[in-house]
């Protein structure tokens, strides 16, 4: 599947993925030493993803997005896709102001 943002152009599920886990453990020898439960919970977290990649457990991935300029494409050929569920909302009035 692929994520595609206006601002950041496309994407796969799996880089967003890896890029968040990359991100969190950037830092995470300093954090360790400054506030060690919490360097464990994320630790913690990114075997999570680890795990979401190497495709050992099922995860939902939720796109919420005011703008409306996301979308995920499944990256080959099929009419249906029977686990993609779409909904519409209302933008909130933070949202409104957070747009502008």
């Amino acid at each position: 599947a692929v994520v595609s943002t206006q601002s950041t152009g496309p994407a796969t599920v799996e880089g967003f993925l890896t890029k968040t886990r990359d991100g969190l453990l950037d830092k995470q020898a300093e954090r360790k030493e400054i506030c060690p439960e919490l360097a464990e919970q994320i630790d913690n977290f990114c075997r999570r993803l680890d795990n979401i990649l190497l495709v050992e457990t099922s995860f939902t991935f939720i796109i919420e997005d005011p703008t409306g300029n996301s979308f995920i494409e499944k990256s080959f050929c099929s009419k249906t896709r029977p686990l993609l569920k779409v909904e519409h909302y209302i933008r909130s009035k933070d949202d409104e102001d957070f747009l502008g």
